[in-house]
């Protein structure tokens, strides 16, 4: 099971918590996919494209999409033709060690 790196802050909670936990295990799962270690890079000023990364994960239409992906076993670097995150988590890449 994928988790919520304990060094990034919980978001709020209230209605909906349940599906935007699991709105956030897809993000911090396709980041994991792409090894992507962060809390290796929150130092680096990244927090903030994680939480707008994480706030377009939980708008995103293709959510079945992204969970079939994960599914197929898809090569990591071809969820850019889906996922609207595939920016910032490129970012995010460049930003790790």
């Amino acid at each position: 099971m994928v988790t919520k790196p304990e060094s990034l802050p919980r978001r709020a909670s209230g209605a909906g918590e349940v599906s935007q936990v699991q709105e956030d295990i897809l993000f911090y799962r396709m980041v994991a996919h792409q090894q992507i270690d962060l809390r290796s890079i929150e130092w680096k000023g990244a927090q903030a494209a994680v939480d707008r990364a994480l706030g377009t994960c939980a708008l995103c239409p293709v959510k079945s999409g992204c969970v079939a992906w994960f599914a197929r076993a898809e090569p990591p670097l071809s969820y850019v033709g889906f996922c609207p995150n595939a920016e910032r988590i490129e970012v995010l890449r460049i930003m790790g060690p």
